[in-house]
């Protein structure tokens, strides 16, 4: 069932984006090659969430059900790919980086996710700037930001920056 939802989910993200999103705007001779590549990654990213969340799963009883929900892994639309990270940040660069006029607080109306997140860092995470690639801010789907990553793997992400 899970399978066949992801399908059609996927289906209709890429109708929409094809139908409403592009429309009207100068599309590049290879805007199809880059959709299909970045579709493959995306089912490639699910696969391994399915993957990992059958491991953590296994072993779980009726009294753990609680537990798997609070160690779900990030949705996947918050998660992204190793190659879009910049830069390693310090926390005080981050936070430098992200303060607008929006009451001097760090990344402005997000600051109460910022906190939790922070919050969430173990040691030996790591904080990176993200810019996603050219290609996808041609297509309106661009964003940036930072990321957290933990043990060579990003775990989770505040986006700041969208189109």
């Amino acid at each position: 069932m899970l399978g066949w939802l992801d399908s059609k989910i996927a289906q209709w993200r890429l109708w929409y984006f094809r139908a409403f999103r592009m429309q009207g705007m100068p599309r590049s001779p290879d805007w199809w090659a880059a959709e299909q590549k970045v579709r493959k990654e995306q089912e490639k990213r699910q696969e391994e969430r399915r993957e990992e969340l059958k491991r953590r799963n296994a072993g779980a009883g009726p009294q753990d059900a609680s537990k798997q929900d609070d160690e779900r892994a990030p949705d996947e639309e918050d998660r992204i790919p190793k190659d879009w990270l910049q830069e390693k940040l310090g926390l005080q660069q981050a936070e430098a980086a992200n303060t607008r006029l929006e009451g001097g607080v760090p990344f402005g109306g997000q600051n109460e996710r910022w906190e939790r997140l922070k919050a969430s860092l173990q040691s030996g995470d790591q904080i990176w700037s993200f810019y996603s690639p050219p290609v996808t801010w041609e297509h309106c789907a661009g964003r940036s930001s930072i990321a957290i990553v933990r043990e060579g793997r990003v775990v989770d992400c505040l986006i700041t920056m969208m189109n």
